[in-house]
């Protein structure tokens, strides 16, 4: 203890002789508002894109070679919105199977994800005769697919609602990917 109180009284002497009064910093000067340039956007990452560009497609054809019937054109509509994101990837892929492999094939482009967030591909695949569907996420909730009615995009489903229409009722998996 009295070697604590000589240090405390040794450094408490060397502020003695060597007076100091605290620094005010103009904080507003050193440290402006931060850095915006005019009209700079930041650029879109993948994942925004194709929330827009899936947004964008609401009420639209997004399979208009109609390679797949109308009722069955989701994988067709989904891959040529992933072409217009990424444009390496292949457009018109007609089977949920088939869309299902190349995004899984692709980890440049793709990662497996467990929890559903804005940007995000799902898939549940065909198997045998059970029809599979995809789709992207437009927030953590609401997705945006082929409409099995109409032929067109639209905001048809919720996550916990797909969960009920193709893993309880129809038996399918469900996949999530984040794009890249």
């Amino acid at each position: 203890m009295i070697q604590f109180l000589k240090w405390l009284w040794n450094k408490i002497n060397v502020y003695r002789f060597f007076p100091q009064e605290p620094v005010k910093l103009p904080l507003k000067e050193v440290y402006p508002e931060p850095f915006v340039v005019d009209n700079f956007i930041a650029p879109e990452t993948n994942a925004e894109k194709i929330v827009r560009i899936a947004k964008e497609s609401l009420g639209k054809d997004m399979s208009p070679k109609n390679l797949a019937p109308s009722e069955l054109s989701c994988a067709e509509g989904l891959s040529n919105l992933i072409h217009e994101v990424i444009p390496n990837f292949p457009f018109d892929v007609v089977s949920t199977i088939d869309l299902f492999n190349l995004v899984r094939k692709a980890p440049k482009y793709f990662e497996p994800i467990l929890k559903p967030e804005p940007g995000a591909i799902i898939i549940s695949p065909r198997i045998g005769e059970q029809a599979g569907h995809c789709g992207v996420f437009i927030n953590s909730t609401a997705i945006v697919s082929n409409s099995s009615i109409s032929g067109l995009m639209t905001l048809n489903y919720t996550y916990s609602i797909w969960i009920d229409k193709f893993k309880v009722e129809k038996g399918l998996h469900i996949y999530l990917y984040k794009i890249l």
